[in-house]
C-alpha cells in the first residue's frame, strides 16, 4: 500500500515526430510540491559522499594491499629459512597471535628450537635433558619439519603437571622466547591443528605458489625503487659540478664585496631599487592619468565655455529687438565656470605631480633611516654589555649622524655614498624647495598651451594650488 509521500505518477506522451515526452501526471495527497533544487542538492550531496567514500576506500585498500605484500613476502622467506611450509608457519603464527605471542617471537623461538633439536640429536646442548624428561626422541624431532616438531613438543607438555616445570622446560627448548610460548604450547596438538585449519579457512594461510607471486611483486617494487634511487643518484652526480660552481660564485661574490654582510647589503639595495622602480612606474601611470584628466577637462571647458559665450551673445542680439527680454541661462554660465575651475585644478594637480619627488627616492631615504635607527638601537644595547667597545660605530660625539663609513674603517659605508644622512635629507629638502618646474614640463606646457606662462613660470609645487585655482576661476 502506498503512503502519502510515495505516490508519484509520470505521464509519457509522444509528439508528432515520435519523440517521447514525460510530465508529472499526479502526486499523492501528502506530496504537495516537488522542490527540484532540493532534489539536485541532495543528489549532489550523495554523489560527493560516494566520491569521498570511494577515495577513502581506494586509499584504505591500497594500504591493505601494501601491508599484505610485506607480510606474505616475510612469511615466504621465513618459512624457507626454517625449512617449513608457508601454510604451516601461517597456522602457527595465527595460534601464537591468539595466545598473545607476536609473529616475530614465534619465528625466533622456532629458529632456536631447530638449532637446539639438532644439538640434542648429536647428544649435546640445552634441550637434551628437557627432551628426555618429556619422553621425546631428539633424533626423530630433528628430522621433522619445525611445525611438526613444535606440535609434538606441545602434546608432550600436556603431561607436565606444574606451570613452573612447563616454564623451565620451554626455556630449555626455546630459550627466552619459550616463556612467552607457554600459553601457545598449552593448546596441544589438536588445538594447533584446529588453529591451522581456521587460518586456512580465513585465507591467512597461503600456498608457496601464491607467496611466490607476492615475492615477485615485491621484487618488482624494489627494483622500481632502485630505479628511482639510481635516477636521483645520477641527477646528483650530474648537477654536482654546477652546484659547486654556483656556490663558488656566491663565495667569490661575497669575498669581492668585502664579506657576506656587504654582499647581502648590496642585494638588499638591489631589492630596494627594484621596489622603487615599480613605485616610479606607478607614478608614471598617475602622470598619464593626470594628462587624460587635463585633456577631458580641456574639451569640457571648450564646449561649455563656447556654449555660454554663444548664449550670452545671442541674448545681447535678441534683446535689441523691442519687446523681447531674453535672459541668458544661469545654469549654463555656472557649468562653464565649473568647467573652467576643473580645468585649472587638473592642470595644477598635474604640475604638482610632475614636479614631486619620485617615490624611489623617498623609499631609499626611508630604508636608510630604518637601518640607521636599527644600528643606533643595537649600539645602545651593546654599550651596556661587558667588554663593549667604547667607541660607537655611529660616532660618540653626534649620535644623530649616519655617516658610518667615516666613524669606523671596519664597518664600511652602510648607507652608501650619502655620508651624513641628516645633512643629505636637509639638502634634498632645500633642493626640492628651490627647484623650478622641470624643463620637460615647461616645454610641454609651452607647446600644448595647457597652462598660462604665469602658472609654470612662477608657481611653486605643492603650495596652495587649490586656492590659486579657485581664485583664478572666481576672477
Amino acid at each position: 500500500m502506498a503512503t502519502k509521500t510515495d505516490i508519484l505518477r509520470i505521464k509519457l506522451e509522444t509528439d508528432g515526430s515520435g519523440k517521447v515526452k514525460a510530465s508529472l501526471a499526479g502526486v499523492g495527497s501528502g506530496l504537495e510540491q516537488v522542490d527540484l533544487k532540493s532534489i539536485r542538492a541532495n543528489a549532489s550531496a550523495q554523489i560527493l559522499k560516494a566520491t569521498i567514500a570511494g577515495l577513502a576506500g581506494a586509499a584504505g585498500l591500497g594500504l591493505l594491499v601494501r601491508s599484505s605484500l610485506k607480510s606474505v613476502d616475510a612469511l615466504a622467506k621465513t618459512s624457507d629459512k626454517l625449512g617449513t611450509t608457508t601454510e604451516a608457519l601461517a597456522g602457527l603464527r595465527y595460534a601464537a597471535e591468539l595466545s598473545g605471542v607476536s609473529s616475530n617471537t614465534l619465528d625466533m623461538a622456532l629458529q632456536r628450537m631447530t638449532r637446539r633439536l639438532s644439538e640434542a640429536a648429536a647428544g649435546t646442548g640445552e634441550a637434551k635433558g628437557a627432551l628426555r624428561e618429556l619422553g621425546l626422541d631428539a633424533q626423530a624431532l630433528a628430522a621433522m619439519a619445525p611445525d611438526q616438531a613444535f606440535a609434538k613438543i606441545s602434546g608432550a607438555m600436556e603431561n607436565v603437571s606444574t606451570q613452573g616445570e612447563k616454564v623451565r622446560l620451554a626455556f630449555k627448548l626455546f630459550d627466552s622466547e619459550g616463556v612467552a610460548l607457554v600459553n601457545t604450547l598449552a593448546l596441544g596438538e589438536e588445538g594447533l591443528s584446529n588453529m591451522a585449519a581456521e587460518a586456512d579457512a580465513l585465507g591467512i594461510a597461503v600456498t608457496r605458489l601464491d607467496a611466490s607471486k607476492v615475492e615477485a611483486a615485491n621484487d618488482a617494487m624494489t627494483r622500481a625503487g632502485g630505479l628511482l634511487d639510481g635516477i636521483g643518484n645520477q641527477l646528483a652526480i650530474e648537477s654536482a659540478p654546477f652546484l659547486d660552481a654556483l656556490v663558488d660564485g656566491f663565495v667569490d661574490a661575497a669575498v669581492e664585496a668585502g664579506g657576506m654582510s656587504n654582499f647581502i647589503g648590496a642585494a638588499m639595495d638591489n631589492v630596494i631599487g627594484a621596489v622603487g622602480f615599480v613605485a616610479d612606474a606607478f607614478r608614471g601611470l598617475e602622470v598619464v592619468w593626470g594628462l587624460l584628466k587635463v585633456g577631458f577637462a580641456e574639451v569640457q571647458n571648450f564646449i561649455l565655455s563656447g556654449l555660454a559665450d554663444l548664449d550670452a551673445s545671442l541674448a545681447e542680439v535678441i534683446n535689441k529687438i523691442p519687446g523681447i527680454d531674453y535672459v541668458p541661462s544661469s545654469d549654463l554660465q555656472t557649468w562653464a565656470k565649473d568647467a573652467s575651475l576643473s580645468l585649472k585644478v587638473a592642470k595644477f594637480q598635474l604640475a604638482d605631480l610632475a614636479n614631486a619627488e619620485m617615490p624611489s627616492e623617498n623609499f631609499k631615504r626611508w630604508a636608510n633611516s630604518v637601518k640607521y635607527e636599527a644600528q643606533r638601537a643595537a649600539e645602545s644595547v651593546a654599550a651596556v654589555k661587558p667588554g663593549a667597545s667604547s667607541t660607537p660605530l655611529l660616532g660618540g660625539e653626534n649620535p644623530e649622524r649616519a655617516g658610518i663609513g667615516g666613524a669606523s674603517p671596519a664597518t664600511g659605508d652602510v648607507f652608501g655614498p650619502t655620508g651624513d644622512m641628516l645633512d643629505a635629507y636637509k639638502a634634498s629638502l632645500q633642493k626640492r624647495q628651490a627647484v623650478k618646474p622641470l624643463n620637460v614640463w615647461t616645454l610641454f606646457c609651452t607647446k600644448v598651451t595647457l597652462l598660462p606662462p604665469w602658472a609654470y613660470g612662477q608657481y611653486a609645487p605643492r603650495q596652495g594650488w587649490h586656492s590659486h585655482a579657485a581664485g583664478a576661476a572666481n576672477a
